[in-house]
């Protein structure tokens, strides 16, 4: 099911999910679900929540009660923040995928940070002729990157 119509139709069976666990386990799972969707939303209060997931302001705590938050919510939470499902649901952080363009421009960032920071030390640790040298050099350079399109 891509389309997230079907999704919300067919929901997810919380009963599969919940075999097993104490009300008490249940109660702990929707409060955390409830605490990541107020932070994906921003809001402090469970009817700030509820405003923003388009239900009545008692409804969290309707499922804070009954240990269980409605798949639905979830996935409306979901695509009113962009906050991974995974996240909202389980606590599972995304994993981060870094591209290969982006590991090259952050390899070529740090390069020219270090070399920046070795002349500084050279510049700290060398004589008024040296850090003329360095100074000259360092400003052509600086005007090379700047007027570089």
């Amino acid at each position: 099911m891509s389309n997230p119509d079907e999704v919300l139709e067919a929901g997810r069976r919380d009963s599969e999910f919940f075999n097993g666990m104490t009300l008490g386990q249940k109660q702990q799972w929707a409060k955390d679900i409830i605490k990541r969707m107020m932070q994906a939303s921003g809001v402090y209060e469970k009817k700030g929540l509820a405003k923003i997931i388009g239900c009545h302001q008692n409804m969290p705590s309707n499922w804070l009660q009954k240990g269980s938050v409605p798949w639905k919510v979830v996935y409306i939470c979901h695509r009113e923040t962009g906050v991974s499902l995974d996240w909202l649901y389980n606590g599972v952080e995304p994993a981060v995928v870094i591209s290969s363009e982006v590991k090259r421009k952050l390899k070529n960032t740090v390069t020219q940070l270090l070399v920046l920071a070795e002349r500084e030390n050279l510049i700290a640790q060398s004589d008024k002729d040296s850090f003329e040298t360095i100074a000259i050099q360092t400003t052509k350079e600086m005007i090379e990157l700047l007027t570089t399109p």
